[in-house]
């Protein structure tokens, strides 16, 4: 309001400028004062309009840069938060796998292919269950939860669930066609698989070692988590490696 007074004043100095002060102005002479200070009347009106929009604009930028912080803030502490999800589940996949190590490890040595070609029944009908060993029940129901991994790891974790769900399913075989054929074609059917179980005993290992390090600095485990095989079961894995 004031910016607009005062413009009208100097509309109005300008025109007595110009026109001097007469007694009675004419008609155009009025006109033209009136033009004036409707010019600087106008002129006021951008001025404040400017001002305005400057405050508006910085308003914007500073409600702009409070929700960026905001979203930023939320991030790392959604972040923060996978992480130490990550830290809990990491033990306990590792936990897991490993107990799913222990009945691997003795299936494959009980079907070493010169073993299991004079194996009795019982090994045969175990060879070509439906499901010989249990699910990784943990790790499955978790793959919806691995936000706080590294992407290679999230990766590893499910490449092993799919191999251990793909090898813990009945072979093309029954136990028929196995006692029914000569002890050579035998140690062929067994020798495949055991090949895959290797390979999945080789995930395996690589997960619990690569899960190690999530957890290991933990204050809720107390001394050494030991998840190593044994050096005799490592000896005979590397004979059976040699076999097949």
């Amino acid at each position: 309001m004031g910016w607009t007074v005062a413009s009208m004043g100097v509309g109005a100095a300008i025109v007595v400028l110009v026109l001097g002060v007469p007694a009675l102005w004419t008609a155009e002479a009025a006109g033209w004062a009136s033009a004036g200070a409707t010019l600087a009347a106008v002129v006021a009106a951008l001025v404040t309009a400017h001002r305005q929009l400057g405050v508006a604009l910085r308003a914007a930028e500073e409600a702009r840069e409070t929700a960026f912080a905001v979203q930023a803030a939320e991030w790392r502490a959604q972040k923060d938060e996978d992480r130490q999800q990550a830290i809990r589940l990491a033990h306990a996949f590792a936990r897991e796998l490993s107990y799913a190590r222990g009945p691997l490890i003795t299936a494959l040595l009980e079907w070493q292919p010169d073993r299991f070609a004079a194996s009795p029944v019982e090994t045969y009908r175990f060879f070509v269950d439906r499901k010989p060993f249990s699910d990784l029940v943990l790790l499955e129901s978790c793959t919806d939860r691995l936000q706080g991994f590294e992407d290679a790891d999230s990766f590893m974790l499910l490449t092993v669930l799919t191999t251990w769900q793909f090898f813990n399913s009945s072979p093309v075989t029954t136990i028929e066609e196995i006692t029914s054929c000569p002890i050579g074609h035998r140690r062929a059917i067994a020798a495949p698989r055991v090949r895959l179980g290797l390979e999945l005993l080789d995930l395996i290992n690589e997960a619990i070692n690569a899960l190690h390090r999530y957890y290991v600095q933990h204050p809720a485990i107390v001394g050494t988590v030991e998840l190593d095989l044994s050096s005799e079961t490592q000896e005979c894995i590397r004979d059976l490696r040699r076999q097949v």
